[in-house]
C-alpha cells in the first residue's frame, strides 16, 4: 500500500517528466540590447505542454499548501520559494528576463525544487 507521499512522489515525477517536454520545446535566448537572457516565444504544440504541466502543477501545489497549512513559518516560506522557481520555469514569460542561463540548467532548478518541496513533505509527516 503507497503512502500520501509516495503518491506525492509520483505526481512530482510524473510533473518533472513534463517539465522535461516542456523544456525540450523551449528556448533561452540572449538580448542584445538587453544584456539579458530571455525565453524565447513558444509554439502551439509547446503551449499545450505548458498549459498541462501549469495545471498539473496547479493542482498538485493546491494539495500541499492544505498539507503545509499548520507548519512552522519556515516550512511554508521554502514551500513558496520553491513554488516561484516551479511557475516561472513552466510560465516562461515571453520576451521577460530570466536568470536561467539555458533550457537545461531551468529544468534542473525546476526539478531540485520539486525534490525540496517532497523532502519538506516528507520532514513534516
Amino acid at each position: 500500500m503507497q503512502t500520501v507521499s509516495d503518491n506525492l512522489r509520483s505526481w512530482a515525477d510524473d510533473i518533472a517528466e513534463l517539465l522535461k517536454q516542456l523544456l525540450q520545446a523551449s528556448s533561452i535566448k540572449a538580448s542584445e540590447w538587453m544584456g539579458e537572457d530571455m525565453w524565447g516565444e513558444l509554439d502551439e504544440y509547446s503551449r499545450q505542454i505548458q498549459s498541462k504541466v501549469l495545471n498539473e502543477y496547479r493542482q498538485f501545489s493546491s494539495v500541499l499548501e492544505i498539507l503545509f497549512k499548520e507548519q512552522p513559518e519556515n516550512t511554508i516560506k521554502t514551500f513558496q520559494e520553491e513554488k516561484k522557481i516551479i511557475l516561472s520555469v513552466i510560465q516562461q514569460e515571453w520576451n521577460q528576463h530570466t536568470y536561467f542561463r539555458n533550457c537545461d540548467q531551468a529544468l534542473s532548478k525546476a526539478k531540485e525544487a520539486l525534490n525540496t518541496q517532497i523532502a519538506l513533505l516528507k520532514s513534516v509527516f
